[in-house]
């Protein structure tokens, strides 16, 4: 690593004498990277480009940065992984003033040649950081993201197509809503699962499964979702899947409750109706036994940006 790290210092330690990493990153636009574009290192391999940038990236994650500007020559030459690192710190404000409008150069300039960085430009670009909020162009970005990233990448980034699930369903888009939330159910029970199960009980999915929806919605439960465990009450409520259960009814509006009182608020229950005291007390008994039997998972982060997708599953 030493002998590696003399050869790439011989090769641009003159380059580096002037520059500034957030002076160099702030003050240059950097100009788009092609999909297949060689970097123009000529005593050094990509690979090891990228073995040098990753061992950079393990300094910042331990907060050294007496390396880090060596992230911009690398970037500059066509260094994706570097490029991205620059727009991550721009935009948490690591190493560097905290400048979304700079990361977001950083990520669009590797955008096509690096999956994360078309992910990271559609998180600026739906929440507005960095930029005026454009969710359509955030969303195509995600897209991007997906389509040319390899499986391994998506197992590790279901949040892609949960996002997209719900922006075409908020266009009324139903069908491409149903491809990204079947996909999202794969990878994900709390969000995906419910969205699969939320369309098939509203009649806008493609097909009729009321087996799968039911199965569905009790598994976005396991995985705490309040709005799965209201709409599984109104399920037993009104006798969607089965005969009405009014206990059941209850228990699930308990828990969702629980889970969020936002969603059902304790004082808005509305399967106590009809329930004897006595029912009523046993419903919400075994709600309480189920919120004790069950761990509240990490919530899932749509809003920040990524190193690298390994911060998604340390």
């Amino acid at each position: 690593m030493f002998r590696l790290e003399f050869r790439f210092l011989a090769a641009i330690i003159p380059a580096l004498l002037t520059f500034d990493v957030t002076a160099e990153a702030g003050n240059t636009t950097p100009e788009p990277i092609a999909v297949n574009q060689q970097p123009q290192f000529k005593s050094i391999e990509q690979g090891r480009v990228d073995v040098l940038v990753d061992s950079i990236h393990q300094d910042i994650a331990k907060k050294k940065f007496d390396r880090a500007r060596l992230l911009v020559t690398a970037a500059k030459e066509g260094n994706a992984k570097a490029c991205n690192l620059l727009g991550w710190m721009f935009d948490n404000g690591v190493g560097v003033k905290k400048d979304s409008k700079k990361s977001l150069k950083w990520f669009e300039s590797c955008s096509k040649s690096l999956p994360l960085a078309s992910y990271n430009a559609g998180v600026l670009y739906i929440d507005g950081r960095g930029i005026g909020q454009d969710v359509g162009k955030g969303a195509k970005l995600l897209e991007v993201s997906w389509y040319r990233s390899s499986p391994s990448f998506r197992n590790h980034m279901k949040q892609i197509p949960i996002r997209l699930a719900y922006y075409y369903r908020k266009l009324g888009d139903h069908e491409s809503a149903y491809k990204w939330a079947e996909r999202a159910a794969v990878l994900d029970a709390k969000h995906g699962k419910y969205l699969v199960a939320k369309m098939l009980i509203e009649k806008t999915a493609p097909e009729d499964n009321p087996n799968m929806a039911f199965e569905y919605l009790k598994s976005a439960v396991s995985a705490y979702s309040a709005p799965a465990a209201n709409l599984l009450a109104w399920s037993y409520g009104v006798g969607n899947f089965s005969k009405r259960d009014l206990v059941l009814a209850h228990q699930y509006e308990a828990i969702a409750s629980k889970i969020n009182p936002r969603v059902v608020s304790a004082g808005a229950y509305r399967w106590t109706y009809g329930l004897s005291k006595e029912k009523q007390q046993k419903a919400e008994a075994m709600a309480n036994d189920w919120i004790s039997n069950h761990r509240k998972p990490e919530p899932l982060d749509f809003r920040s940006t990524l190193s690298g997708i390994e911060k998604q599953f340390k």
